[in-house]
């Protein structure tokens, strides 16, 4: 049967739509990946930092061995890790954005947020917890002198005065130190070592700031007390 010129135009008009049609449907599906991707992100980091929020370093902390925080899939299971968790708090922040305003004080988190990053290891997760405060988790091979080596390089790299807006901001950081070796448990609860790590860094604070405090290297209380105020 042969086709007429009509019926072969309106054909190939046709075809032309539906591959048009499935174009755009892989287009809006692409769309819609990335958005939910978009979402995920903002969910679980810090949108000025771009650092991890404390909901993504409980996933890392309660997921040990088996999320993104290990570049080995070969590492001994978690139970065999030792941990260590830095408390980090920047000193007198609130004279920052007292003196100068938010947007200065903006530019000194996010630069110190750079360097946090630059401070700590490969495999180590920082956060942003709250305001000036944040947190990194440090995970095997571990010993009480590679978490004071990364807690020093923070400190030091903290009393770098920044420039921000061509204003040059001195400041300082006061660390926490909480570790414990998991031998055959569980991993420590994340607000466990919070807890203690605060603490830690608030005794740091009244040795005159700009200091490292290690708390005590031993197993966690299962239920610790409130932090004291700062």
């Amino acid at each position: 049967m042969m086709l007429t010129a009509k019926t072969v135009l309106a054909r190939a008009v046709l075809r032309e739509q539906l591959l048009q049609a499935l174009a755009e449907e892989s287009d809006a599906r692409e769309a819609l990946a990335r958005a939910n991707t978009e979402l995920a992100k903002v969910a679980l980091h810090d949108p000025l930092t771009d650092l991890p929020k404390r909901v993504l370093l409980e996933r890392h902390a309660e997921g040990l061995g088996r999320g993104p925080l290990w570049v080995s899939r070969t590492e001994p299971p978690a139970a065999e890790r030792n941990l260590a968790l830095l408390y980090i708090d920047l000193d007198n922040f609130k004279s920052i954005n007292d003196d100068f305003g938010h947007t200065i004080g903006d530019g000194v988190l996010v630069e110190f947020s750079r360097r946090l990053r630059e401070s700590c290891r490969p495999s180590d997760v920082p956060a942003r917890l709250a305001g000036d405060e944040f947190a990194l988790l440090m995970v095997e091979p571990l010993t009480a002198e590679h978490a004071l080596a990364v807690a020093d390089r923070v400190v030091r790299a903290a009393a770098v005065p920044f420039l921000v807006a061509d204003k040059v901001i001195t400041i300082g950081a006061s660390v926490g130190i909480a570790a414990v070796d998991n031998g055959d448990e569980p991993a420590a609860p994340l607000e466990v070592l919070l807890h203690r790590a605060d603490l830690a860094m608030y005794r740091a604070k009244t040795r005159g700031r700009g200091e490292v405090s290690h708390g005590a290297h031993r197993r966690p209380d299962r239920h610790p007390q409130p932090p004291l105020g700062r």
